[in-house]
């Protein structure tokens, strides 16, 4: 948990949900070594290598970001800016906070 985040209890009572728990999956496997066949020996001829590797990473990463306050969007005057400002989410947190 990122030290700067609220608690998950504190998130749970704010929002209804908790943060969701970190997890990480890491897997790995290499096989190497020369063909040997009946009739047919491969050392020093003929290799195989087979790698497997599977990454599950599922973690939260919060996201914050500074946005026009609702002062600073009415007061745009030019329609192009205006229209780009509907692309940009409203800010929700209250002032001060």
């Amino acid at each position: 948990m990122n030290v700067f985040d609220s608690s998950r209890e504190i998130e749970r009572q704010r929002t209804g949900h908790g943060i969701a728990p970190f997890k990480r999956n890491i897997f790995g496997e290499s096989l190497s070594g020369p063909i040997v066949l009946p009739g047919y020996n491969g050392r020093n001829r003929t290799f195989v290598f087979e790698n497997y590797e599977a990454r599950r990473v599922r973690e939260t990463e919060p996201f914050t970001t500074t946005v026009p306050t609702l002062v600073q969007r009415a007061a745009v005057t030019n329609p192009v800016v205006r229209k780009l400002l509907t692309l940009i989410p409203e800010p929700n947190n209250a002032p001060g906070s």
